[in-house]
């Protein structure tokens, strides 16, 4: 399954991502406490209800990069290689909000 959009939309406990597949599908990966987890789904809510252990499309422990809750994309990268594919120039987008509430309480 190749992968066309993905934006990381927390960057730790847990580490969250969020994208398409190229057939359209929404797709939901979610790293904590060492396990890994990868939902897809005709819409974003049914990525996220679709990663649960059950359901999943992937569900494993992984040995991390040094945090049980912090994987970098190359990290989720190679801990996905054979199951999702991620084409070379793909951007991976930070979410919008990210930063502003301690901007606005450093105003």
């Amino acid at each position: 399954m190749l992968v066309t959009e993905l934006m990381r939309t927390t960057i730790a406990c847990p580490t969250q991502w969020e994208g398409r597949l190229e057939d359209g599908r929404s797709l939901y990966v979610r790293y904590r406490h060492r396990t890994l987890r990868v939902g897809v789904g005709d819409q974003a809510k049914d990525a996220v209800r679709n990663s649960g252990p059950e359901s999943a499309l992937l569900c494993v422990e992984t040995p991390g990069e040094g945090d049980d809750d912090m994987m970098s994309f190359e990290g989720l990268r190679r801990a996905l290689r054979g199951v999702l594919e991620f084409p070379e120039g793909l951007v991976v987008e930070q979410h919008p909000d990210w930063g502003k509430a301690g901007a606005a309480e450093d105003g």
